[in-house]
């Protein structure tokens, strides 16, 4: 009996699980058609519409397929209700003006939805946002890495299950929205790289008990949070992860660090960078929390020392940079911070030698200690060996002395080497010879950047450095290197950059420097350089900027030069050249600056000047932040050409330590983090001296992407100035002074509406100056004295701010400014302010005795009547005056005597 009871509700169980299997076949056929209507208005304003590898093709309504087992579908086992949609980039649009609107209506269906990721997918805004309202069970909500912008209706506080949400990296603008204050239950919440603005407090978040992350950092400059609005407020929460940066933290206090922190002893991640916080470095955070991994204060205005933790801490990330703190780095730095990664400690006041124990620091990849006040060997005392991780270091703009070869012999993971702006020394040729104490390890070959200027390094040109083949850019300039540059420089075919300048180096180029193909920025001014401009050169198609300048090159600027057409600068004054300049010049249509001055350059000014262009270059706008979005793999270095920003702006290096966001917070989604997703180490920008308003400036990064300008000056150029130069409406800066040009000042030269500094001196000019200069309402310098021009001297708009210091020298000029009627006679000249000033002078000082007098005697006067009126006053008068007679007079007799 008792088998048979068992046997009958063991084939019962068994009908109800194949009638449940039997009913979940399929998903719910009212969601399956739901998500094919999703799928259709995702697709359709589409670039990936009909391509084969679109996303979500396996959405197919007519598909006997299980639609749990779609593409970024999840569905719940037991009731077969769509539980997770995950849809990041699955659409974009046609053209970059495209307008998406978000149909949130589209959601209706599925109103057992846990999990929605909508990313990356273009939105600019939404539409029927009531069916995202409706989605009570919704725990996690990604809409990051979209364009969406408009408000946010009340009814979102509707989604009180809301676990995650991340609403980074869209167009937000207007104040941070209120629904997020009544969302308790939120554990992450991202608001970074958007626009709001406004007040935002921080003790609004008061009751959220389980926040864990909190990111935001906006886009602009006009979001002011405000923490602890009461001393008494101590948040319920524990943070993992803070992040607030840009935002004017505590303004209304004068930048006070955030108390509330105090409290706080999960940290793993801590960024309030990019604030005007002040007072001391708060170092009691290290002490604090023992978690703590990343620590982000840059570009605040700390000072004090950095007091390290008692104890060893797991710290990886610290990044400090753009501070006041000073003094000494404490002497078991390496101990304590053993196990850091990444370390900035730039642009701070920080002092002395570097303590030994930096060599303990074993997993050290990148160190940047520049703009400091370091001091010492490097080398000498520090365990560098033991740095074998180590790819960037930065000791720039500091005082280091000591020998530089020992840091790449005992360094050979190096990558990037920055010792520029020290007093490193010696002669690095001989340091490498036979009978040197050091050996270069070159098995790996991985330096890829290395720069040693402006220190005091001699001798001659190391040939060692030809064995770094995979070098990409080398700077050596302002030191004192002589004798020839050696052939092993042409070993370097990856050579981008290189910077030779304000050396002694003397002979001819290396004939072999056609070998490099790869080069984009050549700087080889101030040197004793001599020969021909070799014709070597003409195979660098790439170069972006040529600088020549200040050697002994002679002979015609070569025919070949056209074929250098993507040159942005061209710089060969102070030379030797000589003969026409040859029309092939005219080919260099995307040349910003040329300077062909203090040459011996002879005959005309080619018109086809016109064709350059002198003026802004049309630049690629794609960013490096498409590329970041790309699959990196863990822990990689990246770096990007300077096409994506600025032209003269070269080698961004990115560090990408790979996706570890899911150690601080566990989500079902994809979410976008900012930090610990990528942050730029270095970058590298190009300098470029030029002459204008009177004297040389330097332009670098953007400052150099929009200067313009052409300088043919102290030449022998003869013949007229081609109206055809009035047509270089973008040139800022046209020198022609100290020639033999002849003729008038063209009418077109009305036409330059951007120009500031315009010389024309020293030349046979003649006519009249144009009366419709007047119009170049940007001219600030303005010269064409020592010329033979006549007629009066246009004195209105910014004319009127010139002297006859720019017109001396034409005998037939006439003008106020000049003091010369243009009726022949001589206008009368105003008492000089010197002899008005005399005057005043002998005036002022005379009233200065007879008030000195009157005051004495006034004084005087007073004194004796209250002294006869008020006998206290009269006695303690005579008081005082004993006192100085009996401690005064024998000090002064003994003097006298002695």
């Amino acid at each position: 009996m008792v088998r048979l009871f068992i046997k009958y509700h063991l084939c019962l169980w068994i009908v109800i699980v194949l009638f449940l299997v039997k009913e979940l076949k399929g998903c719910l056929e009212k969601e399956k058609l739901a998500l094919f209507d999703l799928k259709t208005f995702l697709t359709s304003n589409s670039e990936y519409e009909h391509l084969i590898s679109a996303p979500l093709t396996s959405w197919d309504v007519n598909s006997e397929d299980d639609c749990c087992f779609w593409e970024g579908v999840k569905c719940n086992h037991t009731t077969g209700h769509v539980m997770d949609l995950l849809l990041e980039g699955v659409t974009s649009p046609r053209n970059i003006s495209d307008v998406l609107l978000l149909n949130f209506s589209f959601f209706l269906p599925f109103n057992h939805l846990v999990h929605l990721d909508l990313s990356n997918n273009h939105f600019n805004g939404w539409v029927e946002i009531e069916g995202l309202c409706g989605m009570k069970n919704l725990q996690e909500l990604d809409l990051s890495k979209n364009r969406m912008s408009g408000h946010f209706p009340h009814c979102l506080n509707n989604l009180t299950s809301l676990r995650v949400l991340d609403l980074s990296s869209n167009n937000f603008v207007g104040n941070i929205p209120s629904f997020i204050t009544n969302l308790n239950s939120l554990e992450y919440l991202s608001l970074f790289d958007t626009n709001f603005d406004g007040l935002f407090s921080f003790s609004s978040l008061t009751n959220h008990s389980n926040l864990e992350v909190f990111l935001l950092s906006p886009k602009t400059n006009n979001l002011y949070v405000e923490i602890e609005e009461s001393s008494s407020w101590h948040p319920t929460f524990n943070l993992k992860v803070l992040q607030l940066r840009n935002c004017f933290l505590n303004s209304r206090r004068n930048g006070t660090f955030p108390s509330f922190l105090l409290y706080q002893h999960e940290l793993q991640l801590l960024d309030l960078s990019h604030n005007k916080l002040e007072g001391d470095f708060p170092s009691w955070i290290l002490e604090n929390n023992t978690k703590l991994e990343t620590l982000y204060l840059m570009n605040n205005s700390f000072k004090g020392t950095l007091q390290l933790p008692t104890f060893k801490h797991g710290l990886l990330d610290l990044q400090i940079s753009n501070n006041k703190i000073g003094g000494e780095l404490q002497e078991n730095i390496g101990e304590i911070f053993s196990n850091l990664f990444y370390v900035n400690l730039s642009k701070n006041s920080f002092e002395g030698n570097l303590p030994s124990s930096i060599g303990e620091m074993q997993k050290i990849r990148t160190l940047d200690l520049s703009n400091n006040n370091f001091s010492g060997e490097f080398n000498s005392h520090l365990n560098i060996s033991n740095l074998t991780l180590l790819i960037l270091l930065r000791l720039s703009h500091n005082s280091f002395h000591g020998h530089v070869v020992p840091i790449l012999s005992h360094i050979p993971s190096l990558r990037w080497l920055y010792l520029n702006n020290n007093s490193f020394s010696g002669e690095i040729e001989d340091e490498v010879s036979n009978n040197s104490l050091y050996s270069l390890d070159i098995s790996n070959n991985s330096l890829y950047s290395l720069d040693i200027s402006n220190n005091m390094i001699s001798g001659r040109f190391p040939r060692w450095i030809g064995s770094f083949t995979k070098l990409q850019t080398l700077s050596l300039s302002k030191n004192q290197l002589q004798g020839d540059i050696p052939n092993e420089l042409c070993n370097l075919l990856s050579l981008y950059h290189l910077d030779l300048s304000e050396n002694n180096l003397s002979g001819f180029l290396p004939s072999c420097f056609h070998n490099l193909t790869s080069m984009n920025f050549l700087y080889l001014q101030k040197n004793s350089l001599q020969g021909y401009i070799p014709h070597a050169l003409s195979e660098l198609t790439r170069l972006r900027s040529l600088d020549l300048r200040d050697n002994n090159f002679f002979g015609n600027i070569p025919q070949w030069i056209n074929r250098l057409s993507g040159l942005r600068v061209l710089l060969l004054a102070g030379n030797k050249l000589t003969g026409p300049i040859p029309i092939n010049v005219c080919k260099l249509k995307h040349v910003n600056i040329m300077d062909l001055s203090h040459n011996w350059i002879n005959e005309t000014i080619p018109s086809c000047f016109r064709k350059i262009s002198f003026g802004m270059v049309v630049r690629k706008t794609t960013a490096i932040a498409n590329n970041a979005n790309q699959h990196v793999s863990n822990d990689s270095i990246q770096y990007y050409s300077s096409s994506t920003l600025s032209i003269f702006r070269y080698f961004e290096i990115w560090f990408y330590p790979g996706n570890t966001f899911h150690i601080y917070y566990n989500s079902s989604l994809s979410l976008n983090h900012p930090v610990v997703d990528s942050y730029m180490i270095s970058y590298e920008t190009v300098e470029v001296e030029f002459r204008t308003k009177s004297y040389y400036l330097s332009y670098k990064g953007n400052n150099l992407d929009l200067m313009s300008g052409l300088d043919l000056s102290s030449n022998n150029l003869s013949g007229s100035i081609p109206p055809e130069i009035g047509e270089l409406r973008d040139i800022i800066a046209l020198n022609l002074s100290h020639n033999r040009l002849s003729g008038t000042i063209p009418e077109s030269f009305s036409k330059l509406i951007n120009i500031e500094s315009l010389d024309l001196c020293y030349n046979n000019l003649s006519g009249k100056i144009p009366q419709n200069l007047t119009d170049l309402y940007s001219l600030a310098i303005f010269n064409v004295s020592y010329n033979k021009l006549s007629g009066s001297i246009p004195t209105t708009m910014q004319f009127a701010n010139f002297d006859e210091n720019n017109y001396r020298g034409n005998s037939d000029l006439c003008g106020s400014l000049i003091n010369i009627s243009c009726n022949g006679t001589i206008i009368s000249t105003p008492t000089p302010p010197y002899e008005t000033s005399q005057n005043q002078t002998a005036v002022d000082m005379e009233s200065f005795y007879w008030s000195f007098i009157t005051t004495y005697v006034t004084v005087v006067i007073g004194l004796a009547v209250i002294i006869w009126v008020n006998s206290h006053w009269c006695r303690a008068w005579f008081h005082y005056v004993d006192l100085c007679i009996f401690y005064c007079f024998p000090r002064c007799l003994k003097k006298a005597f002695h």
